[in-house]
């Protein structure tokens, strides 16, 4: 199918590392010109490497999607460069705590919140009226599978999350009527199969990020899956390809839960 992305602008916010790495890299090979916004600029630009020579236009920059004033300077940058945004792709999220809710301190409430809810709304509002003005335009973000099933340890980001699957379904039926797509794709937990998808600063090289990244965990990963490997950064990117092209032009409002058939 032809995805008719060639050509479009797209703007992948945390497109930098692990499932960032895999969406940016997806959307290159359909030869877009793509926009990777990072808080890790070093990580971003290697990827815009990648990109550039899978075919793609590609530019790199730095952004701390919780900070409106980064975010509207992301998107100011790729409208100079290519004159219009036709995708935005909410990636940048996580937590920075993983203990039961009543151990954690109150400062981790605000990064997670922070990280995931406030990101998405920066980033999304800053395209919003350009998407308007145009009449057409997608926007698909990143939540969880554990919101779905409540991954103990991680409540208040599967909060965020659960609140992202509700932004998107608002959003899709106040503004369907100005041609803008709203979806979300639900990822399992994916791995990244090397550290060149990783960036320095990522908590994938943390010691709980080492561990699970190891083989006895993948081992329980792989047993709770239906198809019987673990999740890679691509299997999300082909997913969210999927949901901004126009091969989704009559779906919005919808989650797409891609976790290899987890039975968690």
């Amino acid at each position: 199918m032809d995805t008719e992305l060639r050509g479009k602008t797209v703007i992948v916010s945390g497109g930098g590392g692990n499932v960032g790495y895999g969406i940016s890299l997806a959307f290159a090979e359909e030869a877009v010109n793509l926009v990777i916004g990072d808080i890790d600029e070093a990580q971003a630009q290697k990827v815009a490497r990648k990109a550039q020579a899978l075919g793609a236009k590609a530019l790199a920059v730095k952004c701390d999607a919780r900070e409106i004033d980064q975010v509207s300077a992301m998107v100011k940058k790729a409208l100079d460069e290519f004159k219009e945004v036709d995708v935005l792709v909410n990636v940048v999220g996580g937590s920075s705590d993983y203990s039961p809710f009543g151990d954690k301190p109150r400062e981790t409430w605000r990064n997670d919140l922070d990280l995931n809810i406030i990101s998405f709304l920066n980033c999304t509002r800053a395209v919003l009226d350009h998407m308007i003005e145009r009449k057409r335009g997608a926007v698909v973000s990143l939540t969880s599978e554990g919101q779905r099933f409540g991954l103990p340890g991680w409540s208040v980001y599967n909060g965020t999350k659960a609140a992202i699957i509700g932004l998107t379904k608002t959003l899709a039926r106040e503004y369907g009527e100005h041609g803008i797509r709203f979806n979300a794709v639900s990822p399992g937990l994916i791995l990244p199969t090397s550290d060149e998808e990783i960036g320095e600063l990522s908590g994938w090289r943390s010691e709980l990020g080492t561990f699970v990244r190891g083989p006895d965990f993948q081992a329980e990963i792989v047993a709770a899956c239906a198809i019987k490997r673990v999740g890679r950064p691509s299997d999300i990117g082909k997913a969210v390809v999927f949901l901004a092209s126009e091969c989704a032009s009559y779906i919005t409002g919808q989650t797409l839960s891609v976790t290899g058939g987890s039975i968690s």
